[in-house]
């Protein structure tokens, strides 16, 4: 059975990537639940022709250096949302964590937000050159399904 892969990056302006079975890419900005529960639909609609695995961005406790308290609150509001949005759609979740992911890519590892941020912008693009339209934004999405399909 042919398969669709999702990941997501729980984060206050997190993504949700698709590779749909033909291979196509498709990215989902975070716009609010309301957006997320649309994506849910559009997926369960599609459970009875494709296997379906979602990959969801496991958030750390801490936000880390520099970066708001508030920011790690919006975060655990956003992972808990999605992780439950999920689970409740009938799909097969995965959790991972970001260290799992970003053992894959060299560099990245101990960098303040600012620039992990951009080395993972740089090296999305890398992966999924155009037409594929990557951005800060869904960058980390786009690098957790490439961790899901090397996994």
């Amino acid at each position: 059975m042919a398969q669709i892969i999702l990941a997501t990056d729980p984060g206050v302006n997190g993504a949700t990537v698709i590779k749909w079975a033909d291979g196509k890419l498709d990215a989902w900005p975070w716009t609010g639940e309301g957006g997320f529960v649309d994506l849910i639909q559009e997926v369960q609609e599609r459970l009875i022709d494709y296997t379906v695995e979602w990959y969801v961005e496991h958030p750390p406790k801490t936000t880390g250096m520099k970066r708001p308290e508030s920011t790690g609150f919006v975060l655990g509001e956003n992972f808990g949302f999605v992780k439950g949005a999920v689970m409740a759609g009938g799909i097969r979740m995965h959790l991972v964590r970001p260290q799992a992911w970003q053992a894959m890519y060299t560099g990245i590892k101990g960098k303040p937000y600012k620039e992990r941020k951009d080395l993972c912008w740089e090296e999305a693009k890398r992966l999924f050159p155009l037409p594929t339209k990557v951005t800060k934004k869904n960058s980390d999405a786009f690098l957790i399904l490439n961790y899901a399909q090397h996994k």
